[in-house]
């Protein structure tokens, strides 16, 4: 998912979604695609919300899935490593 959540979010569940920047070259270009999603994600939800289509903490949901918290699931990188030894 880049920049243009609105796009992306009517294709897909939110659950199955990534955020990539979708930058390539010069390491400046990812923050300015970062920023650019940010400020799409929130109007968008924010939109939303003022429309009744979902609540705030819908909202919040959707923003931390699609900004992180499905690869955190799909990676388990919220689970503590197996100790060895």
């Amino acid at each position: 998912m880049g920049p243009e959540p609105a796009v992306t979010l009517a294709r897909a569940p939110f659950g199955k979604l990534l955020f990539s920047t979708g930058a390539r070259a010069l390491p400046e270009l990812h923050v300015v695609r970062v920023r650019q999603y940010q400020r799409a994600m929130t109007r968008l939800l924010g939109e939303w919300i003022t429309q009744g289509d979902c609540s705030r903490e819908d909202a919040r949901r959707i923003a931390d899935r699609v900004s992180g918290g499905t690869a955190r699931r799909i990676y388990r990188l919220d689970e503590r490593p197996a100790q060895t030894g």
